[in-house]
């Protein structure tokens, strides 16, 4: 490895000394400390595991929901927008069929319309910076 770095001399000195350095005792922490450590990742552990089985049942249960709704067979036909997205796009559009006139309205709110500037002979076309953030996160995943 050290003459593919480019090391032309004392190539075996310097690995004796890199290889002893490896193998040598490493800093430990006091057996206190460590106890304390292990302790506080079973904790962690633990923790973790219960928010697991927790998000898995949330999960079932909004499944559940998600498919109750009317909507929901016209948001499952997008590509890419499964149960959770699908539930957040919901989500943020809220129930109101008729909030907006058209679907332009919804392309502003959600943010995924340009912006068309023109004067003269100038065009400019820009994004939307006032939008909905948690609709366009979900529509861009």
């Amino acid at each position: 490895m050290l003459r593919r770095g480019g090391r032309q001399r004392n190539i075996d000195k310097r690995a004796v000394v890199i290889r002893d350095a490896l193998r040598a005792e490493q800093l430990a922490a006091p057996p206190l400390t460590v106890d304390a450590y292990a302790d506080t990742a079973r904790a962690l552990v633990a923790v973790i595991t219960v928010l697991t089985a927790r998000i898995a049942d949330l999960e079932s249960a909004l499944a559940d929901r998600f498919e109750q709704h009317p909507d929901a067979v016209i948001l499952r036909s997008l590509a890419g927008l499964g149960i959770i997205l699908g539930a957040r796009v919901l989500g943020e559009f809220e129930d109101d069929p008729n909030r907006y006139e058209h679907a332009k309205g919804r392309k502003n709110y959600a943010g995924t319309s340009p912006i068309t500037r023109q004067s003269g002979n100038r065009k400019a076309v820009l994004s939307r910076f006032i939008r909905n953030r948690r609709l366009a996160d979900a529509l861009t995943w």
